[in-house]
């Protein structure tokens, strides 16, 4: 928990739970990949394994609220403090590409 997010990329890298099983996701194996461990790791790692969107420079992580309507999808819970206006419009795209794969 208390590494720094490069310490546990280098040492974790193909052999880590966590980036296991975002090879999973990026293999299709898995739908989501959940941890409780250390998020600066798992943002990393997820940013190395994965990738972003092109133009994304921050990747965010993503919640699933329930609603009286259905569900919202909510980005970003509580990894970036003092987001500029990139990044909030960065967010919104990622948004809505989510939203787009989830409704088919």
């Amino acid at each position: 928990m208390d590494e720094k997010p490069s310490a546990a990329l280098r040492r974790g890298r193909y052999v880590s739970t966590m980036w296991r099983s975002i090879e999973a996701v990026k293999r299709g194996e898995a739908d989501v990949c959940v941890s409780a461990g250390n998020t600066g790791a798992l943002m990393a790692m997820a940013k190395f394994c994965l990738r972003t969107m092109a133009s994304i420079e921050r990747p965010a992580i993503a919640g699933i609220w329930p609603t009286l309507r259905g569900e919202s999808i909510v980005l970003d819970i509580g990894a970036t403090i003092g987001a500029d206006a990139q990044q909030l419009l960065d967010f919104a795209l990622m948004g809505g590409a989510m939203r787009a794969r989830s409704s088919k």
